[in-house]
């Protein structure tokens, strides 16, 4: 979060906080079913980054190079862990920021998204 950002956030609740947090996000994110990669199952995708649950903790900081893949359609980033959540003994929620997402892998990840977002998903956070 930016240092302006955080400066309008002081004294609010946690739900303004949250909200203050969506509004700066970059880009829809779209909740996504049976996507994988090697290192676990995408939760939600957008061009910018995507949730993963996995087995294992990433930690805050480090960038591995993932493929995600379906049938013929595939592409390969390298994904920055911003945060990671343990949910229980094993398994976590780790979120991704893409790191020089080319305009090419751009337009593959839109269409992954678009072949695994739940039918009728209205981007996270709308309405």
């Amino acid at each position: 979060m930016s240092e302006e950002a955080r400066d309008n956030t002081r004294g609010t609740s946690p739900q303004e906080r949250v909200a203050v947090r969506e509004e700066n996000r970059a880009g829809a994110r779209f909740r996504v079913f049976g996507l994988r990669s090697r290192f676990g199952e995408l939760i939600d995708l957008s061009a910018r980054g995507m949730r993963i649950r996995t087995t294992r903790r990433w930690h805050e900081g480090f960038t591995r190079r993932l493929t995600i893949s379906s049938g013929s359609r595939s592409v390969t980033v390298d994904a920055r862990c911003i945060w990671c959540r343990q949910d229980s003994m094993f398994s976590h929620t780790v979120g991704l920021a893409f790191e020089q997402v080319t305009p090419e892998q751009a337009t593959v990840l839109w269409d992954l998204t678009r072949l695994h977002a739940e039918e009728k998903a209205q981007p996270l956070g709308a309405g």
